[in-house]
């Protein structure tokens, strides 16, 4: 798992690899700073033979998704 961080939101990915398959998926969890649980889920946000490649594409989709939300509609 790895994080990033677009400003009050963080963006976590988990990679997996299906038994037998060479393609790597990755999910796409989205925080926001206030909430212990995601705010929103992406699966299969990124793929790709290397586990690095859909990593990196993942990140870029949270990241996308970050610059369009609004963060004080999840402040308490």
């Amino acid at each position: 798992m790895i994080h990033g961080y677009c400003g009050e939101f963080r963006v976590e990915t988990m990679e997996s690899q299906a038994p037998g398959q060479t393609q790597w998926s990755s999910t796409v969890f989205m925080y926001h700073r206030d909430h212990p649980s995601p705010i929103a889920t992406i699966e299969g946000a990124g793929q790709g033979e290397y586990r690095g490649d859909a990593r990196e594409q993942a990140l870029r989709v949270g990241s996308c998704l970050a610059e369009f939300l609004d963060p004080k509609e999840y402040r308490p």
